[in-house]
Formats: structure tokens, C-alpha cells, sequence
């Protein structure tokens, strides 16, 4: 409670994170930033109480497609 805290950094010294220009994600990151993206922004996907969110479950679906296509190929390409 009243134990010392470090001093806070100067706002100069903090920087946003470094981020290439051209970077793309990959289609596994692009629907999980979907998915994930709409389940936090979603009344119905944040209360487990409430009726399944049709999008929800299609932007689920889709992820889940895109990643086992992505693992599937990987399975194939390795000896």
C-alpha cells in the first residue's frame, strides 16, 4: 500500500510497435482476425446465454476450413 513505485517512463521514451509497410497476413490470420474480431464486437458471441450468432459460426467454420487446408498442405509437403 504505501510500498515505492517505480517513476512512470517519459511519453517520449514510449514508441508504438514497429509495423511493416507492406505486410500482409496470411488467410489462417486473416480469418482468425475475423472471427476473433467479430466475437468481441458481437453481443450474441459474447453471452453464452443467448441464441447462436449465424455469422459467428460462419466466420468459425470458415477459420476452421482455411486452418486444416493450410495443415493439410503442410502434412503433404513434409517428408
Amino acid at each position: 500500500m504505501g510500498e515505492p513505485r517505480d517513476p512512470e517512463p517519459a511519453t517520449e521514451s514510449r514508441t508504438a510497435p514497429i509495423v511493416a509497410a507492406g505486410t500482409t497476413l496470411s488467410p489462417v490470420q486473416e480469418a482468425y482476425s475475423a472471427c476473433t474480431t467479430h466475437a468481441l464486437g458481437c453481443p450474441k458471441c459474447r453471452d453464452i446465454d443467448r441464441d447462436r450468432c449465424i455469422d459467428g459460426d460462419r466466420l468459425r467454420a470458415a477459420y476452421l476450413e482455411i486452418s486444416n487446408q493450410a495443415y493439410r498442405r503442410l502434412a503433404d509437403e513434409t517428408p
